[in-house]
This record gives structure tokens, C-alpha cells and sequence, in this order.
């Protein structure tokens, strides 16, 4: 299943489980990705019902070669989300939601490399740091930083005069 898709139409009745090995070639996918490099293993798993199919997604792994937000260094972040959707057929051209997957009655295939994507970039840390904190971080390049950083201090003028009152 290199190409990302999951048989969708004219399967039986039940879960059907399907895995897939995300890594370099798969990022390589998509222009201007933060995440360039991981080692991830998702499992997907269609549960087709006659009235109401649903998808879940379980990915785990870790995502290589992120800059720390502190030091700028090389880390490897570990992640691991489970997703759940809904999938409803229809006629229209419906865009889908954060929790439903809108495919056309015809649907044969289910593509869910966006879907997969959008899932491990979500599973990134809004804050990107060593392990264990700035502790474990590169302290010559912190240094560096400190040094070069400007820090000005802004001072509101209307302020000035108010502090040579006394009260």
C-alpha cells in the first residue's frame, strides 16, 4: 500500500486493518513540511458498516531531525495520537471536517496520505525541546544566544514625568 490508498467500496461488512510505514520519501510528498524525516508506523483501521463506516488512525513513531526551539540542535520527538472519524457518503462536493470524511457514493479507493499527514503534524509539540528540557540542550550555543540577544528595554515616556511626583 506504498501509494497511501485503502479499499473503500465493495468490501465486506466489518474492520478491515491496514498499516503503513511513514518515513524520508513520504514527507518528500509535501512542499515545505517542517517534518522532513520520521519514522512512523500507522495503522488504519475501516470498520464498514450498512449504515455508518468510521476510521481510525493510530500513529506512532518519532519524527527526526526537528530543531529545538531553545538551542536549535538536531532532536528526534517520540509521538503517538489515536484519531477517530466518521466517513459519510455523498453526492456533493462537501469538504471534510475535523471529524468527518465526506467520499463520494462512487468512491472506489481512499486516499489518506493528507489525512496521515495532517495527523502527524498535529502530533507535533507546539514547543519543540531536548529531552528533558533545556537542561539537556546545547549550553555553548545557549550562551550565544544570551550574548547576541537584544533586549531593550522599552520605557513609555508619558511615565517619566508621572515618577518625579511625589505623594
Amino acid at each position: 500500500m506504498s501509494d497511501y490508498q485503502i479499499k473503500y467500496k465493495n468490501i465486506s461488512i466489518g474492520k478491515h486493518s491496514y498499516k503503513f510505514n511513514i518515513n524520508k520519501s513520504f514527507f518528500s510528498l509535501f512542499d515545505k513540511s517542517e517534518i522532513t524525516d520520521a519514522e512512523i508506523e500507522a495503522n488504519v483501521i475501516l470498520n464498514k458498516k450498512d449504515h455508518r463506516d468510521s476510521l481510525c488512525i493510530e500513529i506512532s513513531g518519532n519524527i527526526n531531525n526537528l530543531l529545538c526551539d531553545s538551542c536549535s540542535s538536531k532532536i528526534s520527538l517520540p509521538i503517538s495520537s489515536t484519531f477517530n472519524f466518521l466517513i459519510e457518503s455523498t453526492d456533493d462536493n462537501k469538504i471534510s471536517l475535523d471529524e468527518i470524511i465526506y467520499v463520494k457514493n462512487n468512491t472506489n479507493r481512499l486516499c489518506v496520505k493528507e489525512i496521515l499527514f495532517e495527523l502527524i503534524v498535529l502530533s507535533v509539540p507546539n514547543k519543540k525541546t531536548c529531552e528533558d528540557g533545556k537542561d539537556n540542550c546545547d549550553q555553548e550555543m545557549l550562551k550565544l544566544i544570551e550574548q547576541y540577544s537584544i533586549k531593550k528595554k522599552v520605557v513609555d515616556e508619558r511615565w517619566k514625568e508621572l515618577k518625579k511626583l511625589n505623594f
